[in-house]
């Protein structure tokens, strides 16, 4: 059963009373631009981030861009399965979830694009997992001082430019 809207984010979606028909046809249009939104501002954040870098000496910003990026290609990723499960099921807390958390929402980026092309195995998915939390840990250590540390040096000494490249080339 597809339930209706209750706001603009498919966060604050609630199920209420099911859809009529008509407001069926609409619900999949409004999932897709919610999507494309995304899409466009994770190419936004694409286009600052190579400017950063290009610009030099602030790779640790251009890094957060691209991770914040990279979290937009993930958040559309849920929100198209988070669609499907509340048509299916009208269940899609889990999705919500996920939609909160930084390295979900990078897993998703980084594991969405192959999802149903081939056949991942249990490894696969740890990798991407480990893969999802290092980033997220980079960027924590290229935007904040450590107050634990006090010899840690400046978060832009944290991220180096060639790690910028390579996340942005992700």
């Amino acid at each position: 059963m597809i339930w209706k809207l209750s706001g603009m984010s498919p966060m604050e979606r609630t199920p209420t009373e099911p859809m009529t028909t008509e407001e069926e046809r609409m619900f999949f249009p409004k999932v897709l631009e919610l999507v494309g939104k995304c899409r466009t501002n994770a190419k936004l954040l694409l286009e600052g981030a190579k400017t950063l870098q290009e610009k030099g000496g602030m790779s640790n910003i251009a890094f957060y861009l691209a991770v914040l990026s990279l979290e937009e290609i993930g958040k559309a990723h849920l929100i198209l399965i988070e669609s499907i499960a509340e048509s299916d099921t009208g269940e899609s807390k889990w999705v919500r979830k996920r939609m909160e958390d930084h390295v979900q929402k990078l897993f998703w980026a980084i594991w969405g694009p192959t999802f149903g092309q081939e056949k991942m195995t249990r490894e696969q998915i740890e990798s991407y997992k480990d893969m999802a939390k290092t980033i997220h840990l980079m960027r924590l250590e290229g935007l904040y001082v450590d107050q634990s540390n006090p010899t840690s040096g400046l978060p832009g000494e944290a991220i180096t430019a060639e790690e910028t490249e390579k996340l942005i080339a992700l």
